[in-house]
């Protein structure tokens, strides 16, 4: 079991949901009922988040990731 594994999973929520909410910040903004209201939540809650909170990331090592797995 990997010990860092509930930190990789928040940043991954986070990774994903700042990414999608940008890739689809035009088409929340133009028609957001369009979008399932959980997906829609998510993305929106995305859009919002600084793009600073994403450059203080740090790697998480892939590596290790990998390792740990086997």
């Amino acid at each position: 079991m990997l010990p860092d594994l509930a930190r990789y999973r928040s940043a991954a929520f986070l990774i994903t949901a700042y990414e999608g909410g940008a890739l689809h910040r035009a088409d929340l903004a133009r028609a957001a009922m369009g979008y399932d209201p959980a997906v829609r939540d998510r993305l929106t809650a995305g859009s919002l988040l600084p793009p600073r909170s994403m450059k203080r990331r740090k790697p998480c090592g892939r590596r290790r990731v990998t390792m740990s797995m086997r």
